[in-house]
């Protein structure tokens, strides 16, 4: 029940499998109420181990089970180690997650790995120059593996030149040192440029699309959802995000509307959203 850490664990899955020989294939199924479920479950592979019981997103009673992705993820990146395999397609793991998300009515934090939204984001400025010089340098797993399209670069306050640099390039802009020096201030006291460019998994639509939460999962879209005990089609889903995405554009309603205690949609946003499901 969440109770074992991974040292007793894999010991205990290591005498299960020595006595039951060729007899029968050992499977496992782990909670992570203690934040090891992945762990537990990894370690009781090695021990010989060779049926994992998990859940996309590490979905399951109170903190859930073991995450399939990560547990594919570590035996597919580290099998020069493990010398296992799953035969399950990767670069439909992203894919999976986001349709889970859209059905359940919320998706996994956005620092989860493999999944989250923040998994292949890139800020600080030594991780953003190293990730620009070599891209392997700080993605230990091509995001392309996962159904990801790219990492991306985020602009902030912990961002540095190089960064900076590329974004401008990005926009079509050649700045010499002297106008990268005037504008990194600006960025680091919030100012500057969008946070994402094309360099990575799009530009403000994605920022917007962060804010929203995913098409038909969590955040404002799938509250509106909920509300009008609506379940949409995935093309109304996509119209109704477009149409939340230029409101919020247009700067004149909050973006940072959350499901739990947060006020009705304005009357703007509800009108544009029943404008675009007709």
């Amino acid at each position: 029940m969440g109770y074992s850490v991974p040292h007793e664990y894999g010991a205990l899955i290591g005498r299960v499998v020595r006595t039951l020989g060729d007899s029968a294939i050992v499977s496992v199924h782990c909670h992570d109420d203690l934040g090891l479920a992945v762990a537990n479950s990894i370690v009781a592979v090695e021990a010989g181990a060779r049926q994992v019981e998990c859940t996309i997103n590490g979905i399951g009673e109170r903190a859930g089970n073991c995450s399939l992705e990560e547990v594919v993820m570590i035996l597919k990146t580290r099998g020069d180690f493990y010398h296992c395999h799953t035969g399950i397609n990767t670069e439909h793991l992203f894919s999976a997650s986001e349709l889970l998300s859209s059905i359940i009515t919320f998706g996994p934090q956005p620092n989860k790995a493999i999944v989250g939204l923040n998994a292949f984001a890139h800020e600080a400025g030594i991780h953003q120059d190293g990730y620009l010089k070599e891209k392997t340098t700080y993605e230990i797993i091509d995001p392309r593996t996962v159904g990801v399209p790219e990492g991306r670069l985020v602009l902030g306050k912990h961002s540095g030149r190089h960064a900076l640099n590329q974004r401008a390039k990005d926009l079509g802009y050649n700045l010499s040192k002297q106008e990268l020096d005037g504008l990194l201030p600006s960025l680091h006291r919030g100012g500057g440029p969008p946070q994402e460019g094309p360099h990575g998994q799009g530009d403000r639509g994605a920022d917007s699309r962060r804010r929203c939460g995913r098409a038909g999962g969590g955040g404002l879209s799938a509250w509106i959802c909920r509300s009008m005990a609506w379940r949409p089609t995935s093309e109304e889903a996509a119209a109704m995000e477009a149409a939340i995405e230029a409101v919020l554009q247009s700067g004149k309603v909050t973006a940072d509307l959350r499901p739990s205690g947060a006020p009705a949609p304005t009357e703007q946003v509800g009108e544009s959203v029943r404008a675009a499901i007709g």
